[in-house]
């Protein structure tokens, strides 16, 4: 049996400067937010799963 689970969870970016003017990416998607995965809960999930 497999899962699948990215286990992301969004911050706020560290980013000071911000000029709404450029765009850095698509339209409706945050230029000030880090999706990044959450350590602690892929290994929550792991531990449910073992």
């Amino acid at each position: 049996t497999a899962f699948h689970m990215s286990g992301k969870k969004n911050k706020e970016s560290g980013m000071r400067f911000r000029n709404t003017n450029v765009s850095m990416g698509l339209p409706g998607i945050s230029e000030y937010e880090i999706w990044e995965t959450d350590a602690q809960a892929v290994a929550a999930v792991k531990q449910l799963l073992s």
